[in-house]
């Protein structure tokens, strides 16, 4: 049985939580600084920035839909685990909200990383959301999802502007004609790749283990490797290894390491790769 089929099973057999936990963490990520990216006094400054600024996006958002209307698409990467952490916050300090489980739409990939479901595992637990894991295209999936749940009118992506078509993208923007109608809310669009991994650093944010091994942003296994711009060849000993995701200095590079688009069954192909791959990014 694989990684994640234990995982699974750990689960649904309900084994010792210690055990549980065990597993879950030997697939999370130790490092908590890099070279490159440490939380000094400016990170620190620029993090508290970015807070103030989300938790007034959230407040905005807050006018119009109530928290009970609200919905996070989550995906077990960097930029969505941060927007779980920032809503996770922003609740607490509302005590009118603070009850409220926001639901968490997790749509499961096929060959998906062991360490995806991990991170996944690990954030229900940590962060007590309310899972709702599905398969299928995302189209077919949302559709299903809100007929289920009518009261639902806002999602809540990880999605930054420079995620595959996104440059345009607005902070709130209804989905494309021939989708089912809801407001798309990206409170972290212009995020860079450095706050992303400010943030994770300074609050201690939990995150994949693949980041540490070179890997900057994650798809399924059969499209995804480390990103050659942090590889590191040994010419002693041959071996090559690679730096850590936050250590990339081009931002442009991080997609480096996918390596084709997915392919997209039963769906509308054109539209659907498109939203695939933004709500993909990770």
């Amino acid at each position: 049985m694989t990684n994640i089929g234990n995982l699974l099973h750990c689960v649904s057999k309900q084994i010792k939580r210690s055990e549980r936990d065990a597993l879950i963490s030997s697939l999370l990520a130790k490092t908590t600084e890099t070279e490159n990216v440490k939380p000094d006094h400016c990170a620190i400054r620029r993090v508290e920035t970015l807070e103030k600024e989300a938790f007034a996006f959230f407040a905005q958002a807050l006018h119009m839909y109530q928290a009970n209307e609200w919905m996070i698409s989550f995906n077990g990467g960097k930029d969505c685990t941060v927007l779980l952490d920032l809503l996770q916050a922003f609740f607490k300090r509302n005590k009118c909200i603070s009850h409220i489980r926001v639901p968490v739409l997790y749509i499961e990939a096929e060959n998906s990383f062991e360490e995806v479901e991990a991170v996944v595992l690990h954030c229900e637990r940590r962060y007590n959301i309310d899972l709702i894991r599905r398969k299928g295209c995302i189209k077919d999936v949302l559709t299903q999802v809100l007929e289920e749940k009518p009261e639902i009118r806002a999602i809540f992506m990880g999605t930054r502007r420079t995620d595959p078509y996104c440059e345009n993208l607005n902070a709130m923007q209804v989905t494309d004609a021939g989708w089912p109608s809801v407001m798309r809310i990206n409170p972290l669009l212009d995020w860079s790749y450095r706050d992303i991994w400010y943030y994770t650093f300074v609050r201690q944010v939990p995150y994949c283990r693949l980041y540490e091994e070179g890997y900057t942003s994650l798809g399924q296994k059969h499209n995804t490797m480390p990103n050659p711009h942090l590889r590191i060849f040994d010419p002693v000993t041959r071996a090559v290894t690679y730096k850590h995701a936050a250590e990339l200095m081009d931002a442009e590079f991080e997609r480096a390491g996918r390596i084709k688009k997915d392919y997209v069954p039963n769906c509308d192909k054109e539209q659907e790769s498109k939203n695939q791959e933004a709500v993909e990014e990770k």
